[in-house]
């Protein structure tokens, strides 16, 4: 999916949805709120150190 892009691109996983657990991850506010949050230490740490 990514190797063909012509720009910057990254994929994430939040969870499958054949997976009772997971489900229930994806369902919850917090658990989804605590996923962008870390997507986005992620980009910040990777741009700042990024050269």
């Amino acid at each position: 999916m990514l190797r063909e892009s012509s720009m910057p691109a990254i994929l994430t996983e939040g969870g499958f949805m054949d997976s009772t657990t997971d489900i229930g991850a994806l369902r919850s506010d917090a658990k989804l709120k605590a996923q962008g949050e870390a997507i986005a230490d992620g980009l910040a740490v990777y741009f700042s150190t990024s050269s």
